[in-house]
This record gives C-alpha cells, sequence and structure tokens, in this order.
C-alpha cells in the first residue's frame, strides 16, 4: 500500500519565507507589486519586465538562500531602470551581449546606492558565477569576440562595480588583449568601459558598447557568447 509523505514543515516554512522575502525585494526594487515571481528549472536569473524567473532550489540551503535574493536583486533592477528599444541592436546578437554586460555594471551600481542591503548578496551572486571562471578557459585559445566580451565584462564589473573577485581575471583577459592588439588600444578600451560610471541609462550603456567594440573593427554579425540577464 502506498502512503503519501507530508512536506517537511521545516522545509515549507523555510520556503514559504524566503518566497515573501523575495517577493518583497522584487516589489520593492522594481517598483511595483504586479511583476510575478516564478521559480523554474531551466535558468538561473531572468526577467521579461513583467515576470522574474528565478532557479528552484532547496530553501534551506544558506548558499542558495544568499544566491537567489542576489539574483532577485538584480533582475528586479532591470524591470527598474534597463529601458532599451530592442531595435537598436539590428538583430545583432553579439553587441546585445556586451551591451548586456555593461549594463548589468549601471543597474547594480544603481541599485547598491539605492539599497546599501543589495551589496553583500550581489557579491555573493558575482563570486559564485564569475569569480574563477576566467581560470577554467584557456583564454589563449579564445577567438576575439569571446576575449572581447569577457574582457569587457570582467573589467567593467572588477573595476567599475566593486567586484573585486573579477579583478584579477580581467587582468588576464587584459594581458591577452595586448598581446593581440596594443598597450594604447586597450588603454583606450579601460577609459571607454569607464564611461560606464556616468550611463544616465540603457541607450548610453549601448553607445559605450558601440564604441568598445568599433574600436577594435567589430561590428558583432557572429557570436557564440553568453548573454544572460
Amino acid at each position: 500500500m502506498q502512503t503519501k509523505t507530508k512536506p517537511c514543515v521545516k522545509t515549507q516554512k523555510a520556503k514559504t519565507s524566503l518566497i515573501k522575502r523575495i517577493a518583497n525585494i522584487v516589489a520593492i526594487v522594481s517598483v511595483s507589486k504586479l511583476v510575478r515571481l516564478v521559480f523554474v528549472t531551466n535558468t538561473l536569473g531572468a526577467t521579461d519586465g513583467k515576470t522574474v524567473k528565478l532557479r528552484l532550489g532547496d530553501f534551506n540551503d544558506p548558499h542558495y538562500v544568499k544566491l537567489i535574493i542576489g539574483l532577485a536583486y538584480h533582475e528586479a533592477s532591470h524591470i527598474a531602470v534597463t529601458r532599451i528599444d530592442r531595435t537598436l541592436f539590428n538583430n545583432n546578437r553579439y553587441l546585445h551581449c556586451v551591451w548586456n554586460a555593461l549594463e548589468d555594471v549601471r543597474i547594480e551600481q544603481w541599485v547598491k546606492r539605492k539599497f546599501i542591503g543589495a551589496i553583500q548578496y550581489l557579491t555573493y551572486v558575482v563570486t559564485d558565477i564569475l569569480g574563477d571562471k576566467a581560470c577554467q578557459n584557456d583564454i589563449a585559445k579564445m577567438d576575439n569576440q569571446a576575449l572581447l566580451h569577457d574582457f569587457a565584462l570582467y573589467w567593467g564589473r572588477g573595476f567599475h562595480n566593486a567586484d573585486i573577485c573579477c579583478q584579477y581575471n580581467a587582468n588576464l583577459y587584459a594581458d591577452e588583449l595586448v598581446k593581440r592588439t596594443s598597450v594604447d588600444m586597450v588603454t583606450e578600451a579601460k577609459a571607454i568601459i569607464a564611461k560606464v560610471d556616468d550611463a544616465k541609462n540603457s541607450t548610453d550603456a549601448l553607445d559605450i558598447a558601440k564604441e568598445f567594440l568599433q574600436l577594435f573593427g567589430e561590428d558583432g554579425s557572429t557570436n557564440d557568447a553568453d548573454d544572460d540577464s
């Protein structure tokens, strides 16, 4: 005879409490009580402006709790401040990837200024996801587009978003880029990325991405880089 097992009371309470906490974060940061919160298994974190999707996990696991709270802050920040006309990308996926890397820096700068409590969770997310990624890649074998994307990503985060864990890897990408171009070009690229500190909106971030790619003669017509919101 089969018997139905009841969910652990402790687990259910932890789940209910965390979901309520995350829903509050999303509502406050996005300035909207209409945003739906959905837990899924096919993505870590994403939003379409109306729904925030977060990875389903163990609600009793401290690592998962910190990660998911940080992701909630990140995605809700996109809803609050990311405004972009998608036609400006002209179906250029690579340009979108580089823009997204810089836009992530811009929106996290914003949310860290506005909600100090977000800092520890966003830092945890970046450390967990990006902290040692470059060490797992053979940088010398990366194609130019992948290298440029990762350089923009790590340099932007490491030196303009206070993500200290990204600085070592950012320098690795910079060194490889110098080998393929020149010290002067990489120095100029760093200065272009630094403009994200003064970006007022998503279109400004797009202009920075275009300027960065144009410096290296890239039009971004093809690319396999990740594009996570």
